[in-house]
């Protein structure tokens, strides 16, 4: 009787290829499903690294153009420096000439100030020559001082405009009148000068 017991539950237990057939049937649809992630997997590598391989090429592409982009900024930059040393070269150049040139121009004058000075002396000695009866030789005297006038001209005014103070030395009217007419109005307006 005891053995009843064992043998009704090894009656009820599956045969031992039902049981392995069982095992085999889960073991294949787990390795489907295996595969299936594993192909599920390797498309979605497959697809980031699609998605890495265009990101590396826009980066390649943005910065290639970048570097375009700098180098054509840099050759601008150093082609505007390169006329703004120029112009500064030119500017500097062009304020050297003109002082250069003003300089010889005040020289000039200068000169021509300090002859005009000397022939003005010139003058006022032999007027005063004149007035103190040193010179009696009046027509003569004032020609000479009359052609060194006329020999001697400025830039733009003659040396009338060093004209001799005679007013000063009383000289008479009539004598003036014949200075004028001696000078041809280089010295007109002695005359008028003494009235005053």
């Amino acid at each position: 009787m005891p053995n009843s017991g064992l043998s009704d539950m090894s009656s009820r237990k599956p045969p031992r290829e039902h049981r392995m057939l069982k095992i085999d049937e889960v073991a294949s649809i787990k390795k489907i499903e295996l595969n299936q992630t594993i192909e599920s997997f390797v498309t979605k590598l497959n697809e980031f690294e699609a998605d890495v391989n265009r990101l590396q090429n826009i980066t390649k592409k943005c910065t290639g153009e970048n570097k375009d982009v700098i180098q054509h900024v840099d050759r601008q930059a150093k082609h505007i420096s390169n006329v703004l040393e120029n112009q500064r070269r030119c500017i500097i150049d062009d304020i050297k000439q003109k002082a250069k040139t003003e300089t010889e121009r005040i020289s000039t004058i200068e000169g021509d100030l300090q002859h005009c000075l000397k022939a003005a002396k010139e003058m006022e000695r032999k007027a005063k020559l004149y007035i103190h009866g040193s010179d009696t030789s009046l027509l003569s005297n004032f020609q000479l001082i009359k052609s060194e006038v006329d020999t001697f001209e400025l830039q733009d005014t003659s040396i009338s405009t060093c004209s001799v103070q005679f007013s000063k030395y009383n000289v008479p009217k009539e004598e003036l009148l014949l200075l004028e007419s001696v000078f041809s109005g280089n010295l007109c307006g002695l005359s008028e000068n003494v009235e005053r």
